[in-house]
């Protein structure tokens, strides 16, 4: 199966509905400064997940797209705790963007964005890891978690 619409893009659409949202309706609002600060350690755990994550991509001139075939199993770094070390970290920026606004409303989208990867990105990327790397793969996925 084909994806779409690429994680990073529905990631961003969630960000600006995020901020859209509550634009709306401030009134939702739960967490109030200071305690909303804490969203931005998510936020730069997120972003510095990502960085490092994609030098690793570069280092290993292995693609970074769903739905393209990936030339490299990457088992270093952030992939020694999880599968999914990108996604982990766009998942961390949307909880930080939530927390910072403090919306209860704004919850729904890393819920959201975590159920579209289960369902339609993560599957398709393991059977391309599996057809790729076999029981490297195989022997990969019994060691690492898919998130942490």
């Amino acid at each position: 199966m084909k994806i779409k619409i690429e994680p990073p893009s529905i990631m961003s659409i969630m960000i600006v509905s995020s901020l859209l949202i509550y634009s709306l309706f401030p009134f939702t609002r739960l967490l109030y400064f200071p305690i909303n600060i804490v969203g931005m350690i998510f936020i730069l755990f997120g972003i510095i997940l990502n960085a490092k994550t994609d030098r690793l991509y570069k280092k290993y001139h292995t693609t970074i797209k769903p739905n393209e075939t990936p030339t490299k199993l990457i088992t270093e770094g952030a992939f020694k705790f999880s599968r999914n070390p990108m996604y982990l970290g766009m998942i961390m920026l949307l909880i930080g963007v939530s927390v910072v606004l403090g919306s209860l409303i704004s919850l729904l989208f890393p819920l959201t964005f975590i159920t579209y990867l289960q369902i339609f990105v993560i599957p398709t990327e393991e059977k391309k890891l599996e057809l790729s790397f076999g029981n490297e793969y195989l022997k990969f996925k019994t060691k690492t978690r898919k998130w942490i």
